[in-house]
This record gives C-alpha cells, structure tokens and sequence, in this order.
C-alpha cells in the first residue's frame, strides 16, 4: 500500500476559524493578483469593488466587497490559508452561518463539488432569508487556501434573479487557479486526542479508524481532486472512518486489547448503528445533511428517526478522537501516482 501516515500526538483539538482583524487597505484600481494565485477582480458583472483590504500581521488574508449602482445588493469575497485538516470545511461553513444567526438545521444546505478540468474542489453553500435580505454563503476548500463567498440581495422577493448569476460567480473568480499553483500532495499526519490514548483498545480503534480513512482515500480520490485538500464531505470517507473503530483487519496486530467500560460503550454503539442498517442516515444527521451521499441511495430519515427513538444511546457519538491533517510538502503533480 503506497500511501503514507504520520502519527502524532496533540493537547488539545483547534478548530478553523481563528478571528482575523482587517486593518490595511490595498490600493488598486485594476484586476488585482494575491500571492496565492486568485485574480480579484475590479468588476463582477454589475458589481463594482469598492474595499480592498488585507490584515497588516498576515498580508497573506485578503476580503473584498462590491456592490452594484443601486446599492441594494453586496458581493463579499474572503480567502484565508487552510489549516488543512479533515474537519476545516465543516468547521468554517457551520461558523459563517453562525454569524447570521442561523444553524445548520435552519439553512438550505448544498454540498458539491465544483469540477473545473481535471480539478475537483469540494464546497458547501446555503441560502437563507435574513429580514428583508436574501443571502447565499458559499465555501470553497481549495488547496492551501478556503474561499468565502457571501451574495446578499437587498429585496428578498429579487433573490430568484440572482441564482443563475451565483452559479456562474465561481468560474469568474476560477479557485481550481490556486489549487494548481501549490497543489497538496496524498501524505497526511494524524492528531491525537487525549481521549483516544484512555486505554490500549481505544487507541487501536482510534488508528484503525485514521487508517481505514486514508485507505478509502487512496483506493476512490485521483491526485487532482486530492491536490484541493482531504475529501470531507463524503459520506463514504466517514463511513470508512466509523466503521474502522470496530474493524481491524488493516491493523499489523488485528487482535483485540482490554479496554475500560466507556471504549466498549462507544464501539458497541457503533456495531450497533452498522447493524441497523442507518449507518448512512446516521452520518448525514451527524453532519447536518452537509455531506456528498451514495450514488444513487435513497435515505430513510424516517425509519432512521423511529429507529434512534427506540434505541437511546448513553455515549457522547459526536466526541473527536483524532484530526487528520495534510502535509505541506511541495509537489510536482506531473510526477505524482494518480
């Protein structure tokens, strides 16, 4: 098997989203080119650039605004460098919605996939009513960077002229650019809570679980969708990570070691999910239906919710045993294995 891991130990779990105060404009009356390959253009359509401004500690942040004549409606553009974990996606699309105001489980979420030549970027975007406005959030993971687009319409009963419109906003500001530039290569480190070390069985069920992710990884992602970052909104690549803690079958020494009461709880939780048959409703639930589902399955959120009624579970499921995290180390995608 060619791929390879890195194990690491961490105190403590960090998540994305880190404050960046704006303080410094950038003076420029023209198409301007960040350092990291993305063009931010003078113009969008009917939108003009009116801010352009960076932050004097991290030059390497920038946002910009726009606005069109009327000034009814506002276009914002953020770009920020990834922390290049599994989680980094999720973690930065449930804080924006926060920042309106809403949850997860009150917005439209759309995951996809933004596919531009052989470049396959995953991104997440919601539309919510916000009083008389209308707004669309779009996050895109590219590479070493995460892209924010924010489209607020001024009149929420014009949003409709406006959805072609955000379609097509992503192939001006072309993302796959940055992800070409500095691709990301397939090695990864793992992070370790301290959770995960309470006792020798979760610990193996915690790198069983890292191992049958990258393993999902290497057998379904090419190199030119795995340059844009770890794939997180597949549902199959977390099933593969769950289903890793109660299969060792990767594991140089496949036998099982002692583990307190609470390991056993949380992977008897687990079989007991798997052997439902709502392993996949289980994930799109735990994710807030921000997740890239089966080809072709059909979801039964209905037997899933009468199922999870009737089997009350005393383990917290939503703890983080570890964090995967891609490597930073240059590459030459020509020369990569696809």
């Amino acid at each position: 098997m060619k791929y390879k891991i890195f194990l690491a130990f961490i105190f403590s779990i960090f998540s994305f989203a880190q404050e960046v105060k704006l303080n410094k404009k950038i003076k420029s009356d023209s198409d301007f080119l960040h350092l990291s390959g993305l063009v931010i253009p003078k113009n969008i359509d009917v939108f003009d650039r009116n801010t352009l401004i960076t932050s004097s500690k991290n030059d390497s942040v920038i946002s910009a605004n726009y606005q069109d004549k009327n000034k009814e409606n506002n276009i914002s553009i953020f770009l920020v460098p990834s922390a290049l974990d599994e989680f980094e996606l999720l973690g930065a699309f449930k804080n924006e919605n926060a920042r309106e105001g809403f949850l997860l489980s009150e917005t439209i979420v759309k995951p996809s996939q933004y596919k531009k030549g052989k470049f396959i970027l995953q991104e997440l975007s919601s539309d919510f009513d916000k009083n008389e406005q209308h707004i669309n959030i779009n996050i895109i993971k590219a590479g070493r960077w995460i892209l924010l687009t924010k489209l607020i319409i001024g009149k929420k009963e014009n949003a409709n002229n406006f959805v072609e419109f955000s379609k097509n906003f992503k192939d001006i500001l072309r993302p796959e650019n940055i992800v070409e530039k500095v691709p990301l290569s397939r090695l990864s480190n793992i992070h370790y809570s301290r959770a995960s070390f309470r006792d020798s069985l979760m610990l193996q069920s915690t790198m069983s679980s890292a191992t049958h992710k990258m393993k999902w990884i290497y057998e379904n992602v090419n190199k030119y969708e795995r340059a844009a970052g770890i794939p997180e909104l597949y549902l199959d690549y977390h099933k593969a990570g769950l289903v890793g803690f109660i299969d060792y079958s990767l594991m140089k020494n496949p036998k099982t070691p002692k583990g307190t009461q609470l390991t056993y709880d949380y992977l008897n939780a687990i079989k007991k999910i798997k052997e439902s048959g709502f392993l996949n409703e289980f994930l799109m639930s735990k994710y807030h239906n921000c997740l890239i589902g089966p080809k072709d399955y059909i979801f039964n959120f209905d037997g899933y919710e009468k199922w999870k009624s009737e089997n009350k579970f005393d383990i917290n499921m939503d703890d983080l045993y570890y964090v995967i995290v891609n490597s930073k180390k240059l590459i030459d995608l020509s020369k990569e294995e696809n």
